[in-house]
């Protein structure tokens, strides 16, 4: 997973540089299928955040299912 990271980071940093910040934070995620890990890029201060929670399918699905609903902004208390 961690190798798996930077692909996440540099999508977001090309995103980053190619589009106005709309927005305050752009999120990545890293998976192998059943192990899911996000990232958060603050675009302001151009700093990434790595999540250190591991969320496992199918035993997680629920916590990250409410983390994909709270990104996309589906849920106010999901954040």
């Amino acid at each position: 997973m961690e190798r798996g990271t930077s692909q996440p980071v540099a999508e977001m940093s090309a995103v980053d540089t190619g589009t106005p910040a709309e927005t305050e934070s752009l999120y990545g995620a890293v998976s192998i299928g059943t192990i899911w890990q996000f990232v958060i890029l603050h675009r302001r201060e151009r700093h990434f955040v790595q999540d250190v929670t591991l969320y496992r399918v199918p035993d997680e699905r629920h916590d990250l299912c409410r983390v994909v609903i709270g990104i996309l902004g589906l849920s106010p208390e999901a954040h």
